[in-house]
């Protein structure tokens, strides 16, 4: 039962987020760039330098605390896809889903590599 709530649980996230992703916007260099450049400044950076304050394990704390964010492409793609009344548009542009994707995506590969790292 695990193994098919794990599946389960996998297509439905592709179902609904990453099938969303405009991948032509995402490979503009403008995207990718300051994506990147989120993605390490304030997924990654902004923990590390809080976890300096913890204590002796200051780097595992700082590591943990880089988010995986699943959740946090699904929030993007209703932030890019609800409709604002009164508006000509949506809450979050395209042009911003495309850096949050990115941002996410660093955090998502960093943060396991990262906390394995400094558990050693």
């Amino acid at each position: 039962l695990k193994r098919i709530v794990r599946w389960a649980v996998r297509m439905f996230f592709a179902a609904t987020v990453a099938f969303s992703i405009p991948i032509a916007d995402m490979m503009k260099p403008s995207a990718v760039g300051l994506g990147l450049l989120c993605g390490v400044v304030c997924t990654v950076a902004t923990k590390m330098v809080a976890g300096v304050f913890v204590g002796p394990s200051r780097w595992v704390i700082g590591a943990a605390m880089v988010g995986r964010g699943e959740f946090a492409f699904l929030v993007a793609e209703l932030a890019d896809t609800t409709h604002v009344v009164g508006t000509n548009g949506n809450l979050m542009k395209t042009e911003a889903y495309t850096v949050t994707a990115w941002a996410l995506l660093v955090a998502i590969v960093t943060a396991p590599l990262m906390f394995k790292f400094f558990l050693r």
